[in-house]
């Protein structure tokens, strides 16, 4: 009964595995450079970045 149960088991842990492929399959087939860039303007809170440039300075804003 203890093999019977663990071959049970095990198939069930490969169903998920192979229903979560399948998923990752698809989410990565409808991703594309268009709708990435649409969530991250979709996320923007419209505040340019505080720290740029070559070297090793960093702005800092007092107010915030």
């Amino acid at each position: 009964m203890a093999i019977t149960n663990a071959e049970a088991e095990a198939q069930k842990t490969s169903i998920a595995a192979d229903a979560q492929a399948e998923a990752n399959r698809k989410l990565a087939e409808s991703l594309s450079d268009t709708l990435i860039d649409y969530q991250k303007i979709q996320k923007w809170d419209g505040k340019l970045p505080t720290v740029s440039g070559g070297n090793a300075l960093v702005s800092i804003d007092p107010a915030e």
